[in-house]
């Protein structure tokens, strides 16, 4: 969040260093930064030379993952997708333009979803996000803006539609 966050999205995050008093403890955890990120972390937070690093491995085996080609139809690619599930799905988009766009063939085919991206309004955002989190939502249709703190534990499939921004 410090580095891909912390300089236009989140400015708060890149203060966090220069916020915390000495010899205050710190925790800086990430799941798939790579050294030069991890070195940018550092620096923002004014970690000291030589901080400790705990590296894990990122093996996964009760994760899958594949690679499935995008067709013209957003709702004919993921409604097979939803049907296996088995619960809760998150598909993220590039655009603000497409998650309504794909949000929308979706309700058409009578899946129970909603968007969520950074320029709805904050009570849309929350009413989406609370739905999803009740189960009165299938899935979320969303942009990068949803993901941080996500506590649901039937969220079975996450679906890319399309390459992220970013790996990390």
């Amino acid at each position: 969040c410090v580095c891909e966050w912390g300089f236009d999205f989140r400015p708060s995050y890149a203060a966090v260093g220069a916020a915390r008093p000495r010899g205050v403890p710190l925790m800086a955890l990430t799941a798939t930064a790579p050294p030069p990120i991890r070195a940018q972390m550092c620096s923002s937070l004014r970690l000291a030379p030589g901080t400790t690093q705990v590296k894990g491995d990122l093996t996964r085996p009760n994760l899958h993952y594949s690679v499935c080609r995008k067709g013209a139809d957003a709702a004919d690619d993921l409604l097979p997708l939803l049907r296996t599930a088995g619960g809760a799905c998150i598909i993220y988009v590039a655009t603000i333009k497409e998650a309504g766009e794909v949000c929308q063939a979706l309700t058409q085919r009578g899946v129970r979803v909603g968007v969520y991206t950074g320029r709805a309004e904050g009570g849309k955002k929350e009413g989406v996000f609370r739905s999803f989190v009740r189960d009165e939502l299938q899935a979320v249709v969303a942009t990068i803006a949803f993901g941080m703190g996500i506590d649901k534990p039937d969220v079975r499939m996450v679906v890319h539609y399309g390459p992220p921004a970013s790996p990390e």
